[in-house]
């Protein structure tokens, strides 16, 4: 038993502990004095007094390590020397999905791959009871060279409110809506693609048109050339086993 020191023997100030047991080398507090322990000789270094239990608590580190890493990262952005990469080069690629912070090994490369999108359109030898007086199909297909269902999960066609079921979804090829009806509009045609990845879909307006009277059948063609900058090695290999290329340096700098 350490011998007691009492207010009269100590030269330093002491103030009474708490009345609760905060860990095993805590002071108890004793009628006839303070005993001199572990607990007191840090007070004395600290040059504090432990008044409420919220002493014991540690501080919030939080804040100096985020205030650290942005001064880090202005001193390396400030100091650092611009990097090129070329096609083919080595690197790791941030994961685009959401609450994931994986890198995930590539290639520095760019795939293009070519979509077709089309309609035909054609009067009716016999207005319906609606009043329509065309028919027409719209669709989404690849080139000829080309099966965009390597690539492509569903193609969605949008039609006017007046349409039944105005939302068609296309999960296997032919990607096609075929209806009647007597004019043009804007249709949103949405492309999701098989890629866990961003990006997940593209979307488009095509302008369906109708003939006019006396004029020949509507076949209109439009071609989109989609660009696919560092994919994913899985989805790369869809897109070229649907027809996709790799572009070069020269090739991505036009």
């Amino acid at each position: 038993m350490p011998t007691p020191v009492t207010m009269q023997d100590s030269r330093a100030r002491l103030c009474p502990l708490p009345q609760f047991k905060h860990s095993p080398s805590a002071l108890a507090q004793r009628s006839q004095g303070y005993y001199l322990g572990v607990e007191w000789l840090k007070i004395l270094r600290l040059l504090r007094h432990i008044r409420t239990r919220l002493d014991f608590l540690k501080p919030c580190t939080k804040e100096t390590v985020r205030k650290k890493q942005y001064q880090q990262k202005e001193r390396h952005d400030r100091t650092a020397a611009d990097r090129f990469f070329h096609a083919d080069d080595a690197a790791y690629l941030r994961s685009t999905v959401v609450g994931s912070h994986k890198w995930i090994p590539g290639l520095i490369c760019t795939v293009q791959v070519k979509l077709e999108l089309g309609h035909g359109a054609q009067l009716r030898k016999k207005v319906t009871s609606e009043g329509f007086t065309h028919d027409w199909m719209v669709f989404v297909r690849g080139p000829e060279t080309g099966d965009i269902q390597h690539f492509v999960e569903k193609v969605v066609f949008r039609l006017p409110e007046s349409f039944p079921k105005p939302k068609r979804v296309c999960k296997e090829p032919p990607y096609k809506v075929e209806e009647s009806g007597c004019a043009g509009f804007l249709m949103p045609i949405e492309v999701y693609f098989k890629n866990k990845e961003e990006p997940k879909k593209v979307c488009f307006n095509y302008d369906l048109f109708l003939n006019l009277e006396g004029n020949p059948p509507v076949n209109h063609l439009r071609c989109e050339k989609l660009t696919f900058n560092n994919p994913t090695k899985e989805f790369r290999r869809k897109l070229i086993k649907a027809g996709g290329v790799r572009l070069t340096d020269t090739q991505m700098a036009k």
